[in-house]
């Protein structure tokens, strides 16, 4: 074992059973990150593509980032005050 894998074990040993729970949790949740290989993303892009063309009537609905500039420029306009 290494010398991390014997300071993480130390630390967590640490903590009462509840929080070790927590953090294999989150650990858990880590070794899953990133692990959907690129094809099986890119066919849930595409269908959740497609599921926002059917919501929009078919009409094309820009982009993501123009989306987020939208959202950004409502969001400062009720900040200000403006309508």
């Amino acid at each position: 074992m290494s010398a991390v894998e014997d300071e993480i074990i130390r630390k967590v040993r640490k903590f009462d059973e509840s929080t070790q729970r927590r953090i294999l949790d989150y650990m858990a949740t880590l070794e899953q990150k990133g692990t959907i290989p690129l094809g099986e993303w890119l066919k849930q892009a595409e269908s959740l593509r497609l599921e926002l063309l059917e919501q929009h009537g078919g009409k094309d609905f820009g982009s993501t980032v123009d989306l987020l500039n939208e959202m950004r420029e409502e969001r400062l306009d009720d900040l200000l005050g403006r309508s």
